[in-house]
């Protein structure tokens, strides 16, 4: 341990272009992901995410704001990391070697939802093993909202993402967990809502989701929101 210290070492550049008008704003942005030192020294690019953005500032416009992002997180700095031939590859993302469940939170993923959380992927016969098998992902993502009717707004997300699991060259991959061919997953929203004229601050809304794959199979889901923004009391005048 005198190279590398005990932890888990993360890091993140931000970079971004954004221009401001009377009506608008729009911007391009990107986000490197740093593991180690070849990180620092940005031999995993082009890995981060990449975006851009526009936004109106009348809400009740028909479209009031896009979105597209692309992330990457396939390069790595190398497929191998070996310090006896100078090799600093497979940064292995988000993982750890002593740290078994690496950059999570309760078995979830932090910062990013494509890159797979231990809790999809934990393997039955063997619980403790809480890893991360699945950083190696390339996905495109766009968003839109807006509103189509008085008091009717919308929001619409989409991605695409292909999964090629891990190096594999610090860590031996079960075989259950291994990604032999690509596997490609489409995941999408569809987000509405409704301000009430008759109740002042109240909305209800109608959210569908739902993703079709092989990296995460097909799942569909409703949700019925209603919600209320304000004091239900009003305060005495004096």
């Amino acid at each position: 341990w005198q190279l590398n210290k005990i932890g888990n070492h993360l890091g993140s550049r931000n970079y971004g272009i954004y221009w401001t008008a009377e009506d608008y704003k729009t911007g391009v942005y990107h986000q490197d992901i740093i593991e180690d030192g070849s990180g620092m020294r940005r031999r995993n690019f082009p890995d981060g995410l990449w975006g851009w953005y526009f936004k109106l500032y009348d809400q009740k416009a028909p479209v009031s704001g896009i979105v597209y992002e692309y992330l990457q997180t396939t390069d790595q700095s190398g497929p191998v990391h070996s310090t006896e031939e100078g090799l600093s590859g497979d940064d292995n993302y988000f993982n750890h070697g002593t740290y078994q469940s690496g950059w999570t939170h309760y078995n979830m993923t932090i910062g990013t939802p494509f890159i797979t959380s231990p809790l999809y992927t934990i393997d039955t016969d063997h619980p403790r093993n809480y890893r991360i098998w699945n950083n190696r992902v390339t996905a495109h993502h766009f968003g839109i909202k807006g509103s189509v009717l008085e008091g009717l707004k919308y929001r619409a997300l989409i991605s695409y993402s292909k999964n090629e699991g891990v190096y594999g060259s610090m860590t031996t991959v079960p075989e259950v967990f291994e990604i032999e061919t690509p596997r490609y997953q489409w995941s999408w929203l569809l987000d509405l809502h409704y301000d009430l004229p008759t109740i002042d601050q109240m909305k209800i809304g109608l959210s569908m989701a739902g993703d079709t794959g092989k990296m995460y199979g097909d799942n569909w889901g409703l949700m019925l929101k209603v919600s209320y923004t304000g004091g239900f009391f009003k305060q005495p005048t004096k």
